[in-house]
Formats: C-alpha cells, structure tokens, sequence
C-alpha cells in the first residue's frame, strides 16, 4: 500500500489537522486513505455497519475497511463531503 499524497491528505477534516489521529484506513486498490471512525459513522448508515457491526456502541476492532468495486475519484468525493460537507468542481461522468 502506499501513503497518501498531499491531496488525499486534504480530504482529512479541517477541524483535525491532516494526520491526526485516524482510527480506521479506507484501502481501495494499493491506495489507503486515512480516516475517522466518527465522521464516516456518522455521516452513512453503511459505514456506521462495517464499524459498529452488532452494537453501535460497540466499536469494531478493524482499523482497515477494504472497498472493491469503487472508483478512487468517487470516494474522495464522498470523504470530501463527509468531511467538509461540500463537493467541489463536481463533474457528471
């Protein structure tokens, strides 16, 4: 896998600085994308599932959530929202 680079890192909350403390890692193709179980939970019913599985008070003890059959481009855009709650430049494909 390879690190994020400066552009996947600006996905990251403005409210947290860029590398601090992600608990859990998007990893799509050989691309792993750090994030926070909170905002991902919090933002999609199917993340709040992959990371609180039988509990929702109860944490999932993955730290990595493997996406297949997912464009990189398509995530980025939904971490942006996730994140920042706005989708910039946005372009029908």
């Amino acid at each position: 896998m390879t690190s994020p680079t400066d552009s996947e890192q600006q996905l990251l909350p403005r409210r947290l600085p860029p590398k601090h403390f992600p608990d859990v890692n998007l990893v799509i193709g050989e691309i792993c994308l750090p994030c926070h179980k909170h905002m991902l939970a919090s933002s999609s019913d199917v993340f709040m599932t992959i990371i609180y599985p039988t509990n929702k008070h109860q944490e999932s003890q993955t730290d990595q959530v493997h996406i297949d059959d997912f464009d990189l481009n398509a995530l980025k855009k939904l971490l942006e929202y996730v994140y920042h709650d706005d989708i910039e430049h946005i372009e029908d494909t």
